[in-house]
């Protein structure tokens, strides 16, 4: 009896036995961790108390705020559990130009900001690069973009709905495409949240920003945030992909990220027009993937405005997508990342 409960014992563990296994040799789902999140978010003392006022003044519901400091070694932690080797630091200076606040000593505040995260991965080179974020229509922008380059910056962010550019308005265009060609001159690297406010968002769009802002940076990789969109792939973001994906080839230094490309549950009610809406964002998603191409796909999370997992969970069960385009987006590496250890 008891060697017989001694089989059994050891029957039940099984399982457990493979999973642990698995885990250190790969995932249980035999997909690779990713190689690096190239989109994530940390911020300061003074972030910390700036950026739930500002999710506020962008819409964002309270249960959504982010609250207290993030450094690196929270970030570190937070890698190490998904065994993410490196990570793109995005600075939240560019949030202090969001003009429904006003900010006083908005570009100290700025320049604090972006300091705070080149100190932080100044900590880990190996595994942390800094990119500061910038308003491309603050008048101090220019002036940031050399700033940041002289202090080991790797690059520069621009949120396009925070700081509430008009791609349409002739000025904060030409302002914009400055600033492309200061981080060109500077060999600095750009993440673009391109998709601005309001509905207004497709083909016209894309062509504008591959006509008069995309040359102006020709070198440099460019990385449009949120697979070319503002969040959640929807209908608008998709025929903006599709016109970016015709031009790709005359732009090899063209990158996307798969950061909040896809709904998490409570983001749609659960009724079935809030099913079907779900539906439609992950076939959204995949077409995105297969337009693009999943070479160009850098996996990114947008930690900790949303949780890793949020991410990871739909890349790994597929939602659409080939095995062969879910290992090559785990498998990406951007080419301004230092090489791997």
């Amino acid at each position: 009896m008891p060697r017989l409960q001694n089989i059994l014992f050891r029957l039940r563990l099984a399982p457990f036995i493979a999973l642990l296994i698995a885990g250190c040799a790969g995932t249980p789902d035999g997909l690779p961790p990713p190689v690096a999140d190239h989109h994530i978010h940390i911020r300061s003392e003074s972030g910390a108390r700036a950026l739930p006022r500002v999710q506020l003044a962008r819409g964002e519901r309270p249960g959504d705020l982010s609250r207290g400091i993030q450094d690196a070694d929270i970030l570190l932690r937070q890698m190490d559990r998904y065994r993410i080797d490196q990570a793109v630091i995005l600075s939240l200076g560019y949030m202090y130009a969001i003009p429904e606040i006003r900010f006083e000593n908005e570009y100290h505040k700025v320049k604090r900001e972006n300091d705070f995260v080149l100190e932080q991965a100044r900590r880990f080179p190996e595994r942390l690069v800094a990119f500061c974020g910038i308003s491309p229509i603050a008048d101090y922008a220019l002036e940031e973009v050399q700033r940041c380059a002289e202090s080991g910056a790797t690059g520069i962010k621009l949120h396009l709905a925070n700081s509430d550019v008009d791609l349409h308005d002739a000025e904060e265009l030409a302002a914009l495409a400055s600033v492309f060609a200061a981080a060109e001159q500077q060999s600095l690297a750009i993440v673009i949240h391109l998709r601005p406010r309001g509905s207004r968002y497709g083909v016209e769009e894309a062509e504008i920003f591959l006509e008069h802002v995309l040359p102006k940076a020709p070198t440099v990789p460019v990385q449009l945030a949120h697979l070319g969109g503002g969040g959640i792939v929807d209908t608008d973001t998709l025929r903006a992909i599709e016109r970016l994906a015709r031009d790709l080839p005359q732009h090899d230094n063209l990158w996307f990220d798969i950061s909040a490309a896809w709904a998490r549950d409570r983001d749609y009610a659960g009724d079935t027009a809030g099913r079907t809406a779900h539906r439609r964002n992950r076939h959204n998603v995949a077409q995105a993937v297969s337009l693009i191409g999943a070479e160009r796909i850098l996996f990114a999370s947008d930690w900790d405005s949303l949780e890793v997992r949020e991410t990871l969970r739909p890349l790994r069960r597929g939602s659409g997508l080939s095995r062969e385009q879910q290992q090559q987006i785990l498998n990406n590496r951007a080419p301004y990342l230092p090489e791997a250890r």
